[in-house]
């Protein structure tokens, strides 16, 4: 357990020491060190290296010389992870949610605390692990490369086998084949040399044809040249491009445009925000207004209250004990009676001793005491309070003096900060309509700024004769276009006149119209599509082709096919039984592997046995299920149930007041934060750790009073069960009370913003 934290330099602490009990609590508003103390514990406990997030958080928030030691009452323990510590023992507000990390340390000593007596599945997959390796080197591995190796050996050899096979029967078929082929090879070789002749004919007309649709193309490349050319030197103003001026021109003058609309922007805010301020301001002058009252009315009362203690008295009161005057009566009463029944002088002693008795009872029935007489001050209590209902129309709760007092404190109070929010409304209104002027300004000059840059793009386009940029961009265009398609037509025109061998252009026109009138006498064909063309061509390729199969075909038939044939035969006799008996070879091969696979296919499944009981367990997730449902329905006050079907918060489910199951999302947030608080308590009992304390930060901000106090009567059920140490942070007095309520021998510290120098 631990004893005493030591802090400094750490934070806000330069030294400081805090002792430790069993139940420690830290009560103090925001800023007064509660974060930074619980950093510490979590430093001192885990000692979180800067190579993980939560020691660079740490590291980064209070610097590398940061100092945090804890003394404990017994030998200091391992530092625990510090994704542990947060996951299971830190539960903090707004993160009272499980995170349960995939094979963490603390979730495995808890599945090793819940599963059966000693069976250690984990041993057992780890045995199977190896039995199941494919690493090259494993015995699986060994045996399945050395049967797949003599596999692909025997499938290479059948191939071979199979391919020669093939190649034999091939060569059997071509040597016959040739006979066949011959016997219509010389007819059909003189019917394509006649289709040949009639082909090549064909082609020469076409060829004529394009030659002479080439020459008027050419024709009309000289024709557009020139006219192109004409036309190009009209647009000669245009050959210097200054799109760049007008373009740096019509940017200032969007800028401006675009600063103005800003400006404008700005501005139509500006005007909102102060309507909304003045309106704001209005309120709070009018509440400041009625707080003046009620605290008028409250400084009044309190200086007629007056002082308490001149308002109570104290009187003697007495009383009598029935049973002693009873007794009095009746010892009186038996001296009488042997005064009348006994002779003297027993009569006479008789008498005297009833007398002395029943005065001694007399005396002690008799009692007196003071008390205390506050009459004067319920009344002047019940005055001030009618007194504040007639002058004001409400009326306090309170019914004591002390009650009172607060009450119309809390009036003055009240009043007060009325005061400072009138004012701070009144500052925020001034300053907004300063702004506002400002923006003003600020419009006006960007608007002239505006039509200045409009005025320059417009006397610009005014010394190309033009109205708009686009006119002058559309002139610039054809320009260049017109240029580009001389540069076109010029290429073009080179390229023709390079194909009729002439030096340049010039003369192309002239030998253009010498080659129309040769050609166009000479074409008798019509032209026929580029597609049947080279159809055309395609099939005399074809047939000269064949031509040249048939002339083969000729030379191999007088060749010795006969040989051929029956060299073929030869090389095909033992092709069968070699096939066969690798065929066989493989198949025992392949079954061979097969059974090596199989029998790694039944350990792995042995091993997915073992792994899903090392890693879950219905039986034990419903035992949990049980038990943090029983510590969830005493911080609700009502039997509830909890459903907990795998180690994560995911498919977490508790019931609402309703009895309703419901997701943990979906939970109210005072439910949500119950239901997990509980949880982690259940989970944090089976780590089996003791040497951790439980740390609740501000864990109750969404429960009543009511659940809070149940909250705490589960922890001091905990830490009666467990030992465990619990360490509370809270800035609600609240809170701290509860704790103390239950915990009456806690340790409180209470935290000040004021930086502390020693020990605390």
């Amino acid at each position: 357990m631990i004893k005493k934290l030591r802090v400094g330099p750490y934070g806000k602490f330069e030294d400081a020491s805090f002792e430790f009990a069993s139940v420690t609590v830290f009560l103090g508003e925001n800023e007064a060190g509660k974060t930074t103390l619980f950093d510490a514990l979590v430093d001192g406990l885990c000692r979180p290296g800067a190579n993980i997030r939560i020691g660079q958080g740490l590291k980064d928030r209070y610097g590398p010389d940061r100092v945090a030691e804890i003394d404990f009452d017994s030998i200091p323990p391992e530092p625990l992870p510090s994704e542990d510590f947060m996951n299971v023992f830190a539960v903090r507000a707004g993160s009272l949610g499980l995170d349960i990390p995939e094979n963490s340390g603390w979730m495995n000593r808890v599945k090793s605390g819940l599963f059966s007596d000693g069976i250690d599945p984990a041993i057992l997959v780890q045995s199977l692990d190896r039995d199941t390796s494919v690493r090259a080197n494993s015995p699986y591995g060994k045996e399945k490369k050395r049967l797949s190796d003599e596999l692909a050996a025997i499938r290479t050899r059948l191939a071979e086998a199979k391919d020669r096979r093939a190649s034999s029967l091939a060569e059997e078929e071509r040597v016959r084949s040739l006979e066949i082929a011959h016997a219509g090879a010389k007819e059909e070789r003189e019917t394509l040399q006649a289709e040949t002749a009639a082909m090549d004919s064909r082609l020469a007309q076409q060829k004529a044809i394009r030659e002479l649709k080439k020459a008027k193309e050419a024709s009309w490349l000289a024709s557009e040249l020139s006219a192109t050319a004409e036309r190009l030197e009209k647009t000669v103003g245009f050959a210097a491009d200054r799109s760049a001026e007008i373009s740096n021109l019509e940017k200032e003058a969007a800028a401006a445009e675009v600063g103005l609309a800003g400006i404008d922007t700005l501005l139509g805010k500006a005007r909102s925000d102060a309507d909304a301020l003045a309106g704001e301001k209005a309120a709070r002058e009018g509440d400041r207004q009625a707080s003046g009252r009620l605290a008028s009315v409250a400084t009044q009362l309190k200086l007629a209250l007056g002082d308490k203690a001149s308002l109570v008295s104290r009187r003697t009161v007495t009383e009598w004990n029935r049973a002693a005057l009873i007794a009095a009566i009746a010892v009186f009463a038996a001296g009488l009676a042997g005064l009348a029944l006994l002779p003297p002088p027993v009569s006479f002693i008789c008498l005297g001793a009833g007398v002395l008795g029943a005065f001694v009872l007399l005396m002690a029935a008799k009692k007196t005491r003071e008390v205390e007489d506050s009459s004067a001050l319920d009344a002047r209590i019940a005055k001030a309070k009618e007194e504040w209902r007639a002058r004001t129309g409400e009326t306090l709760s309170t019914t004591s003096f002390e009650e009172l007092l607060v009450g119309l404190d809390r009036a003055v109070q009240k009043a007060g900060e009325a005061d400072r929010a009138a004012a701070i409304a009144a500052e925020a209104l001034a300053k907004k309509e300063a702004e506002l002027r400002s923006l003003e300004a600020d419009a006006s000059r960007a608007r002239e700024r505006l039509e200045a840059a409009r005025g320059a793009v417009s006397r610009w386009l005014s010394g190309f004769g033009l109205s708009s940029r686009d006119a002058y961009v559309a002139a610039l265009q054809e320009r260049r276009s017109l240029a580009a398609k001389a540069l076109d037509l010029e290429r073009r025109a080179g390229d023709a006149a390079a194909a009729f061998g002439l030096l340049g252009p010039e003369t192309l026109q002239a030998e253009c119209a010498r080659r129309i009138a040769s050609l166009e006498g000479s074409i008798v064909e019509a032209e026929i599509p580029d597609a049947d063309l080279r159809a055309l061509e395609n099939s005399l390729r074809a047939k000269r082709s064949r031509l040249e199969e048939l002339d083969r075909i000729e030379k191999e038939y007088y060749g010795d096919f006969k040989g051929s044939l029956a060299a073929a035969r030869t090389a095909f006799r033992d092709i069968p039984e070699t096939i066969a008996r690798l065929e066989r070879e493989a198949a025992e091969t392949e079954a061979r592997l097969k059974d090596l696979e199989t029998n790694l296919a039944a350990s792995n499944l042995a091993k997915r046995i073992f792994e899903s009981i090392a890693t879950d367990s219905t039986a034990m997730l419903e035992a949990l299920s049980g038990e943090i449902g029983e510590a969830y329905s005493g911080i609700v006050a009502v039997p509830s149930s909890v459903g907990f079907p795998a180690f994560s918060a995911e498919g977490a489910t508790a019931a609402d007041a309703s009895g309703t199951p419901r997701p943990g999302a979906r939970l109210s947030s005072g439910t949500r934060d119950a239901f997990y608080l509980a949880a982690r308590l259940s989970l944090a009992e089976k780590t089996g750790l003791r040497d951790v304390p439980v740390v609740l930060d501000e864990p109750f901000l969404a429960m009543d009073s009511g659940r809070i106090g149940n909250a705490f009567a589960l922890i001091k059920a905990f830490v009666a069960k467990t030992g465990w140490q619990v360490v509370v942070f809270t800035k609600e007095a609240e809170v701290a009370d509860s704790a103390l309520a239950v915990f009456p021998d806690a340790l409180l510290h209470r935290l000040t913003r004021s930086v502390p120098k020693g020990g605390a």
